[in-house]
């Protein structure tokens, strides 16, 4: 009685405490006492009670097993999606690496390209720039070459048809005694002629360049120079040159034989008693003015006739080292020859 007793209560307890899973001890336990003690109606309840205790837990255990799997699966089935998410974002983080590796190798072989073109292209500018400086210095040289050709090539010029007309004095010399004093005159100024210009060429090719005032100045020691071989005739110069102006030794050369033939045309020709030489600097160029009141003459007429008073030879000198030369004369009115002279000459 005490076994069955002790059975009770512990079913009791069991089922107060939600123990089922100890409910079948138990009812097995009470069934073995109500055996041992002959009571075999209360044996067969009590087994009855067992067999449905043991399906409940049957199934309870079931529906719990099925729940724990459902639990694990869903378990396994999250840790497979945080797994694929992380393999996800793996793959994504090595695209990216690449990605990023990719783009600083590209910039980096982009830079090194670009140094390295920038260096070509810097030696190849240092090649043109040589080359440019070489073609300079060649074309100065070749300049400076033609320069001296071409002012040796006046001075033969020059030279050569004042000797010629001395020559051809001194043939009528021989011949003609009554036309003397004048081929005399004729002869010392010619030899004059010569002279002058052979000191003024050999000043041009002595210099590369000159300034205006050097220009000037021997304009004016001229033009004193020959105001002492002809005092009737009243020679000024006025007005200031450009300063800080350079002018290549042929142009130097040319403006000074010009001046020189204007005032020897004044002086020997026209019959003027004034003279005036005037220096301005104006508008970007230095223009010089020789303005007579002699008898002017027909500048068309006088182009025809081989006294031209080197009109010729004055246009063609300042075509030749682009001085803009303008000479306006008429009869009775004397003459204006003016000459202009960019600064940049």
């Amino acid at each position: 009685d005490k076994g069955i007793k002790t059975s009770i209560q512990g079913i009791e307890m069991a089922r107060k405490m939600g123990l089922n899973s100890k409910l079948p001890i138990l009812y097995d336990a009470l069934a073995q006492n109500y055996k041992a003690k002959g009571d075999y109606k209360k044996y067969a309840q009590t087994l009855k009670q067992l067999i449905a205790i043991n399906d409940s837990v049957y199934k309870l255990n079931s529906v719990d097993v099925v729940a724990e799997m459902q639990i694990r699966y869903e378990l396994q089935r999250n840790e497979n999606t945080i797994i694929r998410q992380k393999l996800s974002l793996v793959e994504k983080n090595y695209w990216l690496n690449a990605y990023i590796l990719f783009l600083i190798t590209a910039v980096l072989i982009t830079i090194f390209l670009f140094r390295e073109y920038r260096k070509k292209n810097k030696a190849r500018m240092q090649v043109l720039v040589e080359n440019e400086k070489q073609m300079a210095f060649k074309a100065v040289l070749e300049a400076e070459e033609n320069q001296r050709k071409r002012i040796s090539s006046d001075l033969h010029d020059s030279l050569g048809a004042q000797a010629n007309a001395i020559l051809y004095g001194t043939e009528l010399l021989q011949h003609d005694l009554g036309a003397r004093q004048s081929l005399v005159n004729d002869l010392h100024d010619t030899a004059k002629d010569m002279l002058v210009t052979l000191r003024e060429t050999l000043w041009a090719m002595k210099v590369k360049e000159a300034t205006a005032a050097e220009v000037w100045l021997r304009v004016i020691n001229f033009s004193k120079q020959l105001g002492r071989y002809y005092p009737s005739v009243n020679i000024s110069t006025l007005g200031a040159v450009p300063a800080g102006v350079h002018i290549s030794a042929a142009m130097s050369l040319n403006t000074v034989l010009i001046l020189q033939e204007a005032l020897n045309n004044s002086v020997r020709h026209s019959g003027a008693t004034n003279i005036n030489l005037t220096s301005k600097d104006q508008e970007g160029a230095w223009t010089i003015t020789l303005e007579d009141d002699g008898r002017g003459f027909d500048p068309e007429a006088a182009g025809e006739k081989r006294e031209s008073y080197g009109l010729v030879n004055m246009k063609s000198r300042a075509e030749s080292s682009g001085i803009q030369l303008s000479i306006l004369a008429a009869y009775n009115q004397g003459v204006k020859v003016t000459l202009r002279i960019d600064h940049a000459g």
